[in-house]
C-alpha cells in the first residue's frame, strides 16, 4: 500500500528535519505538514514536488509502497 504520509515522515526524519524546518523550507505552515503526515489532507503534485525537493528525494519515492513494519 502506498502511503505518502509515512514515506514523507520517513524521508523527513532521515533528513533530520523537523516538521517546522520542512514547512519553512517548502513554503508551508508546520500545521499543514503535520496534517499531511497524519493523512488528514491530500497533497497536490506541486506540493509533492516542493516537499521532495526540500527532502532531496525524487517525488515518486514519496508515493512508493511502504513495507509493513
Amino acid at each position: 500500500m502506498a502511503c505518502v504520509s509515512t514515506s514523507q515522515k520517513d524521508a523527513r526524519t532521515r533528513s533530520v528535519l523537523s516538521q517546522k524546518a520542512l514547512a519553512a523550507a517548502a513554503g508551508f505552515d508546520r500545521t499543514y505538514i503535520r496534517l499531511l503526515e497524519r493523512e488528514q489532507y491530500s497533497l497536490s503534485i506541486d506540493t509533492l514536488e516542493s516537499i521532495a525537493e526540500v527532502l532531496g528525494v525524487e517525488p515518486h519515492t514519496l508515493i512508493m509502497p511502504v513495507p509493513s513494519r
